[in-house]
C-alpha cells in the first residue's frame, strides 16, 4: 500500500497504535463502561488504563475550557452584597423560582427546590463579604469531598461530584480574589472544618 495508495514516506500504523485508537474511541463514548472496553481489547482494566489510555490535546483543551468557563461563570455570580436576594442552601438567588441554565449541559439541572441546583443557575449569587455564604460553600465542599472519598461506586460518584467540586472550588476561589474580607471569611470558615476533621 505504501508508495501506491499512501505516500512513500508514510509510516506504517502498528497494531498497538490501532488498539490505542480503538481504546480511546471507546472510552470517549459515554455509554460504554471501562470494563467493557477492557473486555473488547482482551486485557485487564488496569492494563488498559496504564497502556492504552492517553488524553488527546483536543480533549485536554476541551476539559480546561469547560473548567475556565465554569470559573468565569462563577465569578459573574460573586457579588459584593444585596438585601433583595433570596437566601438559598448554597448562597442567594436573584430570581427565585425562575431557574435558568448557566452553562451548557450542567451536571445538575438548575432547580430552586433542590440544594445544589442553584450552583448551575444563571441567577445564583454568592456574596463575597457574607460569612454565611462562605460557610455554606465550604460545608458543601466538605460534604462533596467526603462523598468522593467514601463512595463505593467511585466512577458514578466521580462523574457527578467531581464537577460539583470544581464548581464550588471555583466560586470559593473567586470569593478569595474578589475581596480581602471575603478571603478572610472563607479562610476562617475553612479553619473550622480543619479543626473538626482533626
Amino acid at each position: 500500500m505504501i508508495g501506491v495508495f499512501m505516500p512513500s514516506h508514510f509510516k506504517p500504523i502498528t497494531a498497538r497504535e490501532v488498539r490505542k485508537s480503538k481504546s480511546l474511541f471507546l472510552h470517549e463514548h459515554p455509554d460504554i463502561e471501562k470494563d467493557t472496553v477492557a473486555n473488547v481489547l482482551g486485557h485487564s482494566q488496569s492494563t488498559n488504563e496504564k497502556t492504552y489510555m492517553e488524553v488527546s490535546p483536543e480533549k485536554s483543551n476541551s476539559e480546561l475550557s469547560l473548567f475556565w468557563d465554569a470559573a468565569n461563570e462563577a465569578a459573574m455570580h460573586v457579588s459584593s452584597g444585596s438585601n433583595t436576594d433570596k437566601k438559598t442552601a448554597s448562597g442567594h438567588c436573584g430570581k427565585y423560582l425562575q431557574p435558568e441554565v448557566a452553562i451548557p449541559h450542567p451536571p445538575i439541572k438548575p432547580n430552586c427546590r433542590t440544594q445544589y441546583g442553584c450552583l448551575f443557575c444563571s441567577h445564583y449569587i454568592c456574596h463575597a463579604d457574607d460569612k454565611e455564604d462562605s460557610h455554606k460553600l465550604v460545608s458543601l465542599q466538605y460534604i462533596v469531598d467526603g462523598v468522593l472519598r467514601a463512595s463505593l461506586e467511585r466512577e458514578k460518584a466521580k462523574e457527578l461530584f467531581e464537577k460539583l467540586s470544581v464548581r464550588v472550588r471555583s466560586i470559593l476561589h473567586q470569593i478569595n480574589i474578589k475581596s480581602e474580607q471575603g478571603e478572610k471569611m472563607s479562610k476562617s470558615v475553612l479553619s473550622l472544618f480543619i479543626i473538626v476533621e482533626s
